[in-house]
């Protein structure tokens, strides 16, 4: 609502002004200041500045065509305010642009490097946790190889110390064949059966 009016009130403002204008034209200068009077209130109550600045300055004009210089002069400092005063405004809002401007780039800034902070160290963690798993895997793989060693070492004791009781087995058996091969020819030399002794003998010495 308050736009609607500002529009309207603008509007009226710049009626006043061309018919002002249509008035100076002919040289109607009263009629002139009149509207341009009007013109300035609504704008003054608008609080249309840029616009009083413009109506300030016909004003001045008007009054000076009609020898009123002290008006024109008055008409002429007023338009001189608003627009500088209008000019520092703008210059303000500039200024607060390009601050909000650097603030927010700024503020990107320190977003981008909080982000490549971060990102940095989720690299290291990530690669703590590469070297962690490789160390681990290492580890696991030097107590499997130890583990396969002790057994290979292990079984090839016992495989060692197998072989010595057989050979050691084979070494008794001998002797005790031998004596038992003794024992049978020497029976039957006692039995008075030379040819069962001479074959055992003969068997015996193949």
């Amino acid at each position: 609502v308050a736009g609607k009016q500002w529009d309207e009130s603008y509007v009226l403002a710049k009626c006043y002004l061309g018919l002002a204008a249509l008035d100076a034209k002919k040289n109607n200068f009263t009629s002139a200041l009149e509207k341009t009077r009007k013109s300035f209130h609504i704008a003054d109550e608008s609080k249309l500045a840029s616009l009083k600045a413009e109506i300030s300055g016909m004003m001045a004009s008007y009054y000076a065509k009609t020898g009123n210089y002290r008006q024109a002069f008055q008409y002429k400092t007023t338009e001189s305010h608003i627009r500088d005063s209008l000019f520092n405004s703008q210059k303000y809002k500039a200024l607060n642009e390009i601050e909000a401007i650097y603030q927010n780039q700024k503020k990107e800034e320190i977003i981008e490097a909080l982000s490549a902070e971060k990102e940095i160290e989720m690299l290291k963690n990530q690669q703590s946790k590469y070297y962690i798993f490789g160390l681990v895997v290492f580890l696991l793989f030097i107590t499997t190889g130890g583990l396969l060693l002790l057994r290979f070492v292990r079984v090839n004791a016992k495989h060692q110390t197998i072989e010595i009781e057989q050979r050691l087995l084979r070494s008794q058996m001998n002797p005790h064949f031998i004596f038992n091969a003794i024992s049978c020819i020497q029976e039957y030399v006692m039995h008075k059966n030379p040819l069962e002794a001479s074959s055992y003998l003969s068997n015996f010495a193949k």
